[in-house]
């Protein structure tokens, strides 16, 4: 019988992975039940739940829910304003915290007025996450900007990202992801983390339909032994 080698993981990625905040990501392909425009539909979903402020947000958590659920194999379904969308695709991996990233986590809670997580970027790279990258490999289009085009909030003891992506973003097979202090370029600003949907990429036909890409990024503490 052969032996599978994976590849060596520098020591950097091997102790954020195993020490680091837990990073979960899945991004989404939806469909209307009554055949009308997913995006507008999506844009009230958020809209919305701007309302109910960014802690323990019912709508957000009610949105990663579904996510799981479709996952899962089970039907998931989002409402706004009496009107059902399906999410028909997911895909969903488990990445990693940047180093820089978690610095600057840690240099917000000490600073005021520092740049804020903000930006969200997709590309088609599937070069494996590392704790040290601070650039997406294949990043298509332009970074969305959350504070309209999503949602940032915080449940227990997670920071929770959405980004919806407009159906005339470029055709692209979702494959990596990240979130970003700015809007463009790599020279400027931090990237808080990487995700690779190496193994199951949704894809996204331009025009076609809006889709999103979501993070929940959990710093409860793990013990570990040994």
């Amino acid at each position: 019988m052969s032996q599978i080698l994976q590849p060596p993981i520098d020591k950097q990625t091997e102790l954020m992975k195993k020490y680091g905040p837990k990073d979960t990501s899945w991004a989404a392909n939806y469909e209307s039940d009554a055949n009308d425009d997913v995006e507008p539909l999506l844009q009230k979903y958020f809209i919305k739940s701007r309302t109910f402020g960014t802690e323990d947000n019912p709508m957000i958590t009610e949105f990663f829910k579904q996510l799981e659920n479709k996952w899962n194999d089970h039907t998931a379904f989002l409402e706004i304003d009496s009107k059902r969308f399906e999410i028909i695709e997911v895909s969903k991996t488990d990445d990693i915290v940047t180093i820089q990233g978690l610095q600057w986590c840690c240099r917000q809670i000490m600073t005021a007025g520092l740049a804020t997580w903000r930006y969200f970027g997709v590309g088609s790279s599937t070069i494996e996450a590392r704790s040290y990258q601070q650039k997406l490999y294949g990043e298509a289009g332009t970074r969305i900007d959350m504070t309209t085009g999503g949602s940032m909030t915080r449940s227990n003891q997670a920071m929770r990202f959405v980004a919806t992506f407009p159906a005339s973003f470029p055709t692209l097979s979702v494959k990596e992801s990240a979130i970003f202090t700015n809007s463009a370029g790599y020279t400027a600003g931090v990237m808080l983390n990487r995700q690779v949907f190496a193994s199951s990429p949704i894809g996204h036909t331009v025009n076609a339909s809006a889709f999103t890409v979501a993070t929940d990024i959990n710093f409860a503490s793990v013990t570990t032994w040994g």
